[in-house]
């Protein structure tokens, strides 16, 4: 399955990051990690035969989510980045009716994005910026386990 999927401003990913004051003077090149929980949102899978259907809600499970992110700062407080994000959702138990039923399962997606991002000071000593900025991400499940 595929997906391609608009994000949000990237300010609300992570208003507040900790940078060198000197952000805005110096070109220079970043790289950057994280971690964190994953949610997909609740979801009718369908599964058929061939010749029938059956549907099941199911509700997935909060999970494992993080990347890495490589980027260049231009100056005037714009940013350029890729970005490498990798997510795994389980759920419990999907039961179709007659088809059967799986005890379990996960969906493990992988994207790839680009970023233009307006960084921004925060305080007077410069030690806490701000960023915000439109992204895009194209989103593929990599793995899908029943």
């Amino acid at each position: 399955m595929k997906r391609i999927s608009w994000i949000t401003p990237t300010a609300l990913a992570g208003l507040l990051s900790a940078t060198s004051p000197a952000y805005a003077e110096q070109d220079r090149w970043y790289l950057t990690g994280n971690v964190g929980m994953g949610n997909l949102a609740s979801t009718t899978l369908t599964y058929s035969d061939g010749t029938t259907s059956e549907s099941d809600d199911v509700s997935f499970d909060a999970s494992f989510a993080g990347g890495a992110t490589i980027g260049y700062r231009i100056s005037n407080g714009f940013s350029v980045e890729g970005e490498l994000m990798y997510r795994r959702n389980e759920f419990d138990r999907a039961e179709f009716g007659g088809l059967g039923s799986f005890s379990g399962g996960d969906f493990a997606s992988l994207g790839l994005g680009v970023n233009v991002l307006y960084r921004f000071s925060i305080g007077a000593s410069g030690k806490l910026s701000g960023y915000v900025g439109p992204g895009y991400v194209y989103l593929q499940e990599i793995d899908i386990d029943f």
